[in-house]
């Protein structure tokens, strides 16, 4: 069984690989907004589990 954080980890990644596989395939420019895009999407999903486990320490 996963756990919330590590499956909001997983989900996060699968966007920001599926935004770059699109923009390959479909040879579309990818400049500095997607990249941001994709980094800040990533660092959410990294982030949200950070944040609970540093919620828990008393």
């Amino acid at each position: 069984m996963l756990s919330p954080g590590l499956l909001a980890i997983l989900f996060m990644t699968e966007i920001s690989a599926g935004t770059v596989t699109a923009a390959i395939w479909a040879e579309e420019p990818f400049g500095w907004r997607e990249i941001s895009g994709v980094i800040l999407i990533t660092a959410a999903g990294v982030f949200e589990p950070i944040l609970k486990m540093s919620r828990r320490k008393p």
